[in-house]
């Protein structure tokens, strides 16, 4: 079996370089790099899950013993607590991005919909945390290269 011959260049060998270095031009050994976009990935849908199952905990259980509506219509001003605000509005900006636009689009539409939209905001945290894992493996090789 000859090479295949593209002017003067060997393309077979070519295309063992290119396999040995792998599609972003370096060496590619490194497991925990290669595996971190991946973990990351995995840990964003995890975290979007989680934040899905603390919303209907606090739906269900009221571990912050709210007021109804009617017994807040009584009061003069009420705010919630900070621990509740912190839960329901702030970890979910940090930790699953998408789920802000989508539970806007589906207020007051009921909650299977809302269940849908969570766990679509779940799964578009995904691709959101490989990108992170990406960045952060590319310069924890580039930290590890410069030592």
């Amino acid at each position: 079996m000859g090479s295949i011959y593209i002017g003067s260049v060997n393309w077979q060998r070519h295309v063992r370089d290119f396999r040995n270095r792998g599609a972003i031009g370096w060496e590619m050994k490194d497991s925990f790099t290669t595996k971190l976009p991946r973990r990351f990935a995995v840990a964003g849908v995890v975290l979007g899950l989680s934040q899905l199952a603390l919303d209907w905990w606090i739906y269900k259980f009221d571990p912050f013993h709210l007021p109804t509506y009617e017994q807040a219509a009584k009061m003069s001003s009420y705010t919630a607590p900070p621990l509740y605000w912190f839960f329901t509005w702030y970890l979910p900006m940090v930790t699953c991005p998408a789920s802000f636009p989508l539970g806007f689009a589906t207020l007051d539409s009921g909650g299977v919909l809302s269940v849908i939209a969570g766990i679509l905001a779940a799964l578009i945290n995904a691709p959101i945390y490989y990108c992170l894992g990406l960045i952060v493996a590319a310069i924890w090789k580039r930290v590890a290269q410069s030592r």
